[in-house]
């Protein structure tokens, strides 16, 4: 069972982690959600991280992963929903101005609505 929803919407790939996504959901993850790009050719990306309430250090990595893998495939992406605990705890462990973090869902679709298409 994958821990994870993909949807097509407001011209964006969004994926919703679920409140049990764990480490050993990225390899999965990592390969619906790229396979998913190159089929359905949408460029922009969201992760909507809402549902999570534990997300640790090695999950969080392998999230980064499919977005450094997404990036090289010129994918812009967005990453959102994280409670504040998670957030502080993150920017402890990570370069956060490396990626694109949004409060919302709503925030994030609206941001890349905004960005122009390659």
């Amino acid at each position: 069972m994958s821990h994870f929803h993909l949807q097509v919407a407001h011209q964006s790939l969004i994926v919703t982690l679920t409140e049990h996504f764990h480490l050993s959901d990225v390899k999965n993850l990592q390969e619906k959600v790229l396979q998913t790009v190159l089929e359905t050719a949408k460029y922009k990306l969201v992760f909507d991280c809402a549902p999570l309430t534990i997300l640790d250090q090695q999950t969080f990595e392998g999230l980064l992963s499919i977005v450094r893998a997404l990036k090289i495939m010129s994918t812009k992406v967005v990453i959102c929903g994280l409670s504040p605990s998670i957030t502080a705890y993150l920017a402890e462990q990570t370069n956060p101005s490396s990626y694109c973090f949004k409060l919302n869902l709503q925030i994030a679709l609206e941001f890349l609505e905004a960005q122009i298409d390659h």
